[in-house]
């Protein structure tokens, strides 16, 4: 994560839908994969605004993540660490958190939302071998209705606010807010 650039974001748009992706370049995995593109979930779309606004002279190589002067920072970790700790999670009954931790709560989310240990082995650069033997836990209740015969039904969708509700303004509001984000790709390298 520290080494991730404005220049390591790529969008895919369509009127008012937007897909993210992000070229990995360093990292653990990186060494049996080579660099990488990984699919963003939806939910990035925020944090990424919030970043644009924050950083608006931004360049292709400049971090991602980095401090609000725009210096980078070497400390992600222990930021990390120390917010764990002041929210009281640091501990939990499987052991303590780490920021490698959400890589595990995203590969666990992911499973038990259905995506196949295969397409999920390939946006983390891992193997279905490394995926079966650590979460072989999430197996079982990825295929409850078949195993159990029950189909308890889709759980509730999530209510959206005002803001990301599905009208036909905030479409062309989104449809508007990407063209100015290809633009910007087009005229500097990067969102």
């Amino acid at each position: 994560m520290e080494g991730l650039t404005w220049g390591d974001i790529h969008i895919d748009t369509n009127a008012h839908n937007i897909i993210f992706y992000i070229t990995v370049r360093k990292g653990k995995t990186i060494k049996h994969t080579g660099t990488r593109e990984v699919v963003c979930r939806d939910e990035i779309f925020s944090s990424i605004q919030t970043l644009r606004e924050r950083f608006p002279n931004r360049k292709p190589t400049d971090k991602l993540f980095c401090l609000l002067d725009g210096n980078q920072t070497n400390a992600l970790t222990k930021n990390f660490d120390r917010a764990l700790i002041k929210a009281d999670l640091k501990e939990s009954p499987h052991g303590v958190r780490t920021l490698y931790s959400l890589r595990h709560t995203y590969i666990t989310w992911q499973l038990l939302a259905g995506v196949s240990i295969e397409v999920l082995a390939k946006q983390c650069g891992t193997s279905i071998a490394m995926i079966e033997q650590h979460y072989s836990h999430v197996t079982p209740k990825m295929y409850s209705k078949e195993l159990s015969g029950i189909d308890l039904g889709k759980a509730k969708q999530r209510v959206k606010d005002k803001k990301t509700s599905g009208s036909k303004q905030n479409e062309a509001r989104l449809s508007e807010l990407f063209k100015e984000w290809q633009a910007s790709y087009k005229q500097r390298g990067c969102i």
